[in-house]
Formats: structure tokens, sequence, C-alpha cells
């Protein structure tokens, strides 16, 4: 369906090279399609699913978590002092 639109645009554009809204109108249609493939292949790889619900719900428990457990000064980090790795 979507390529029949495209075919009728550019035969669109042939009769009147200067109608923007034709231009507009497959450049949306190739974006989407674009969009598509890439979530088709994203999902062939095996790639971790998100959407935007998923992003809000995780970047509003992660500030949660900030302000219930502030970083205490004297974290165990690695670091010996001296400048060197730890062993």
């Amino acid at each position: 369906m979507v390529f029949v639109i495209q075919i009728l645009e550019g035969v669109d554009l042939l009769d009147r090279p200067g109608d923007a809204d034709a231009v507009d109108t497959i450049a949306i249609l190739v974006v989407c399609c674009f969009l598509v493939g890439i979530s088709r292949s994203w999902e062939l790889i095996g790639g971790p699913s998100f959407g935007v619900t998923h992003e809000v719900v995780a970047l509003v428990r992660g500030q949660g978590r900030e302000q219930a457990q502030p970083e205490e000064s004297g974290a165990v980090t690695g670091d010996t002092g001296d400048g060197e790795a730890p062993r």
C-alpha cells in the first residue's frame, strides 16, 4: 500500500514538478519505512526492547533510588591512595 502511494505521488510530481505536498508525502513515507526497517532489524538481531514508557519508568525509579540512598563518603572504591591499581 505504501509503495502504491509513493508511485501515485511520483506520477503527480511528473505532472506538476513544483508540487511540494507530493514531495512531503514521499519523504514522510520513506522515513516511516526506514524506521520500520530499523525496528524489524533490531528485533532480528535480538536487541533489547525498550519503549518510551519503559524509559520514563526507569528514569523515575533511578531518581528515587538516588534520593533515598545517598552515596556515603567512606565507600570502598579499590583506590589504594598511592596512585597504583589495587592488587
